[in-house]
């Protein structure tokens, strides 16, 4: 049957008849208690009176005892007389020894901690007196880690990461598209050119004025050019995917697509470059097919 105690605070407990013996604390002022090795104690009231009377004997057995304490308060008596009650002056090392330490003045109730008496909340582990919640600030960032929900989303930010990693490895990888279709414009550029030329050395009997290398400069600055446009015509679109304003100016007004380019240089910069270079060799090319026409 349960067994009631008393502290020196005056706060009546009760614990099981297989805690006899041991030491517990008092769940008011976390004073250590010593409870009796018989288990049966006096309850602190009548109402509290067990209804097996197989325990009268027991119970009538302690009424001296306490009727000898109500002669003294328990908060007049001394230090020494009350641990000297429970036994806790000798047994101060074992309970040392088994977790237990008697603490005076406050506690946390949720941390065990010493507080000030008129604290508010606990500064260890943010426990709210008042309201019985604890500030998210303290909890542990070692605790947090380990929860699951951190893990999994510590693992889904590493897959994400991981993913866009490859994309851009990938993306950075290779020829662009406008490269390889410009060298396979020139190789076959330069086969057409090349059996157009053999075709017409075997024919003797006729004068030719072929000039195999004037038409691929003409081919080879068409393609070239071709790209230049497509590279400018890039930078067209996302001005108009900005604005319809930026898409118009950069249309109508000479050279404000080079302005746009640079100062959005991060989403067509490089197309930019890429335009003014294009468009520069094979303005280039065909100008110097045109002149060994001449």
């Amino acid at each position: 049957m349960p067994i009631q105690l008393k502290c020196t605070c005056g706060k009546v407990a009760s614990v099981r008849d297989e805690m006899a013996g041991k030491a517990v604390k008092c769940p008011a002022c976390q004073s250590v208690i010593r409870v009796p090795a018989g288990g049966a104690a006096k309850p602190a009231n009548a109402a509290t009176k067990p209804a097996s009377s197989a325990t009268k004997p027991a119970i009538a057995a302690t009424k001296p005892a306490i009727a000898a304490t109500k002669k003294l308060p328990a908060a007049a008596k001394p230090a020494s007389a009350v641990a000297d009650d429970f036994g806790v002056g000798a047994m101060d090392d074992l309970f040392n020894e088994a977790g237990f330490e008697v603490r005076k003045g406050k506690s946390c109730p949720s941390c065990f901690e010493a507080i000030a008496a008129d604290a508010v909340f606990c500064t260890k582990c943010g426990f709210n007196l008042e309201t019985g919640s604890k500030l998210r600030a303290h909890i542990a960032e070692s605790e947090d880690a380990q929860s699951g929900d951190a893990l999994l989303r510590k693992a889904a930010r590493d897959i994400e990461f991981a993913q866009k990693m490859q994309d851009k490895m990938n993306a950075g990888s290779g020829m662009p598209w406008w490269m390889l279709a410009l060298i396979l414009f020139m190789l076959a550029s330069v086969t057409g050119v090349g059996v157009i030329a053999v075709n017409l050395a075997k024919r003797e009997d006729t004068a030719s004025e072929f000039n195999a290398f004037q038409t691929l400069m003409m081919l080879g600055g068409v393609g070239i050019s071709v790209v230049g446009c497509g590279a400018f015509a890039s930078v067209l679109y996302r001005a108009c995917m900005e604005s319809v304003k930026e898409g118009l100016m950069s249309l109508f007004i000479p050279l404000y697509i080079l302005y746009y380019g640079f100062t959005r240089f991060e989403k067509a910069g490089k197309a930019t470059i890429l335009g003014i270079v294009a468009s520069a060799i094979g303005g280039g090319l065909l100008v110097a097919a045109t002149m060994q026409r001449g």
